[in-house]
């Protein structure tokens, strides 16, 4: 198969960081706009982006774990003849409890290391907008958008983007999830 092994599972791979994406994003700012007083992300404590960044993450892999348990055997294992295959041998193995096998650890990694993420996230933001750093930024990808005819970027969603890109290309390949006999 040469080359086009590059691509197994990467179908799954989609259907669980598409979701799990949209998870991580929409359940960080329900929580971080509930504990805001004034409605200003600026004025939260530590504790308060540690812990909603660390609750992001454990909402996203509560949701995306089953997909993510078919895409690691899928990728692991040659005898799968397609991910439908996949689904119901594992199914057959153990009913839905095969699906979960291993999720208490992916919770309890994902709260320290998302906590850590986002939390650096909007640090690094403040930072950039104490120094008037973003500004320039923003005003160079409003000039891009308007040439382009783009829809508008705000600052925040262009941060973001360039932060998950970042994530994406620099994170390691693993075989989380991979159900051991």
């Amino acid at each position: 198969m040469g080359i086009l092994l590059i691509q197994v599972g990467f179908l799954a791979t989609v259907a669980r960081d598409a979701p799990a994406f949209g998870i991580y994003f929409a359940s960080y700012e329900y929580m971080v706009r509930s504990m805001c007083a004034d409605g200003k992300v600026q004025t939260l404590s530590s504790m308060q982006l540690l812990l909603a960044g660390g609750s992001a993450g454990m909402f996203s892999w509560l949701f995306s774990y089953p997909t993510d348990i078919v895409k690691s055997r899928f990728q692991a294992d040659n005898s799968y003849k397609s991910y439908t295959d996949c689904i119901r041998r594992t199914y057959a193995e153990r009913g839905l409890r095969s699906f979960f096998v291993g999720l208490n650890s992916a919770l309890i990694r994902a709260f320290p290391s998302n906590a850590a993420t986002f939390f650096t996230v909007e640090w690094t933001y403040r930072l950039l907008l104490d120094h008037n750093l973003i500004n320039n930024v923003t005003k160079q990808a409003e000039q891009i958008c308007a040439e382009s005819q783009l829809l508008p970027v705000s600052e925040k969603s262009l941060f973001f983007f360039v932060v998950i890109t970042l994530r994406f290309l620099t994170a390691p390949c693993s075989l989380d999830g991979l159900i051991s006999s």
